[in-house]
């Protein structure tokens, strides 16, 4: 469900999407899954919209698990801090099922997301940039710009809003060598650091502002793979336990099948 109005970034105005929460709902309940996985803002969750969906879904799906994480957490760089739900159809499955916990490890740098050296990329002034920040009427000029403008060598960085190519406070840019000129982290730069599979494609005619929009909100992957993971392994358990009763159900009926007569001959009992 789109996150635009719950967003600590927005105006956090509520339920203006209740009308896709019954299409949801329809979409949901003609799918037949047996699981479901949302992810969404935190503040979503404690929406009316969501306890609406709920609702509508509660006789097929009536096992929630429920976990908010931060991707950094998860070795991303970029922070995205998001709940995730996760509703099942069956009990044992929604017992199996456990959220993942975050990796240990090394954690990587923004120079290793970076484009190559024969890449050229358009730079701006950092003095043009801090003096129009300066002089604007804004909320944004009490904001920490610690990680507005940030080089190779840093760990985390701000996540990526939809006024990302609006030059905002919000967002990281990255630094030159010199420190006096900024630019936009590239298209493939922000797909290396949100993890997107390299088959994934735009849209010849999607704008660079769309695609920037479309990266920065949607998931980190490096989240969803894990939650994903542990989701595959409710389901490999599953069948696993199937395979293990069906076995024991055959076992018997062979067992009760073969007997022994008094001549000490084997019998099979068709």
């Amino acid at each position: 469900m789109p996150c635009n109005n719950f967003s600590s970034l927005s105006d956090q105005n509520g339920s203006t999407f209740d009308i896709l929460i019954f299409a949801t709902a329809k979409i949901i309940l003609s799918s037949k899954a047996k699981v479901l996985f949302f992810e969404n803002a935190p503040s979503f969750f404690e929406d009316n919209s969501w306890f609406v969906l709920k609702d509508l879904i509660k006789d097929s799906y009536p096992f929630f698990a429920q976990k908010s994480i931060e991707a950094w957490d998860f070795k991303s760089i970029s922070t995205r801090n998001r709940t995730n739900c996760v509703a099942f159809s069956e009990d044992q499955m929604f017992r199996d099922f456990s959220f993942p916990k975050e990796p240990k490890g090394r954690r990587k740098k923004l120079k290793e997301y970076l484009d190559g050296k024969h890449i050229k990329h358009e730079w701006k002034s950092v003095e043009k940039w801090m003096k129009n920040f300066k002089d604007r009427d804004s909320s944004w000029k009490d904001w920490n710009l610690d990680k507005t403008f940030v080089t190779g060598d840093c760990q985390q960085i701000n996540c990526v809003p939809k006024r990302y190519k609006g030059q905002s406070a919000s967002s990281s840019y990255v630094l030159s060598d010199d420190k006096k000129n900024w630019r936009f982290l590239s298209e493939t730069e922000l797909r290396r650091i949100f993890e997107i599979p390299d088959w994934f494609e735009f849209c010849d005619h999607t704008p660079i502002s769309r695609r920037y929009e479309m990266i920065g909100q949607s998931v980190s992957s490096q989240v969803i793979k894990a939650i994903g993971n542990n989701i595959a392994m409710t389901f490999m358990k599953k069948a696993f336990k199937s395979l293990i009763t069906t076995s024991n159900a055959l076992n018997k009926k062979v067992e009760q099948a073969v007997s022994m007569n008094t001549n000490g001959q084997l019998e099979l009992i068709i």
